[in-house]
């Protein structure tokens, strides 16, 4: 996460982004998967290496597997975590603020993928991309861009900035 801002070598992010990302899948593919795990996937959604477009860039899917995790290791119910494993466990006081900050952090990193702006930025990318006529989201086929930006996600949206 600092090499962002390393002067000594400004390329230093790059040159690590494969062998991490790689790092990082051949963790998730082998079993069991564990807090350290879901803390790891947290830092790498909440600042990922620099990717050419939203295509190319795997956070929402790894942060979909750090739930998945979070809930099959009990991390949202820290006191009664033997329930969701399959040996007997009771985590200290110190162990449970562990879990609990780990289950908000999964929890709080999601949510930048789980908001209408996320899906608005995805189709005006993907019109982008595509280099495609805004005219082609006529009302026959579904609502236009405009639409799409002054809808009521983007009411949703900007109450929510207002109200937090």
């Amino acid at each position: 996460m600092a090499s962002r801002h390393y002067a000594s070598d400004p390329t230093l992010i790059t040159s690590l982004a494969v062998p991490v990302t790689t790092l990082l899948w051949k963790r998730i593919s082998s079993l069991p998967h564990t807090i350290d795990l879901v803390q790891a996937i947290v830092l790498m959604t909440t600042w990922p290496f620099p990717t050419s477009s939203m295509h190319t860039d795997p956070s929402l899917t790894i942060i979909s597997i750090a739930k998945a995790t979070a809930l099959t290791l009990g991390l949202h119910r820290p006191e009664t975590v033997q329930d969701f494993l399959r040996v007997s466990t009771r985590l200290n006081p110190k162990e449970i603020q562990e879990a609990v900050k780990t289950w908000a952090g999964c929890y709080i990193a999601a949510q930048r993928f789980d908001t209408p702006s996320l899906a608005l930025k995805y189709l005006t990318s993907l019109v982008s991309h595509l280099q495609l006529d805004t005219s082609l989201f006529s009302q026959s086929i579904g609502p236009s861009i405009e639409h799409v930006k002054q809808g009521p996600f983007m009411n949703y949206r900007r109450k929510f900035d207002i109200d937090s």
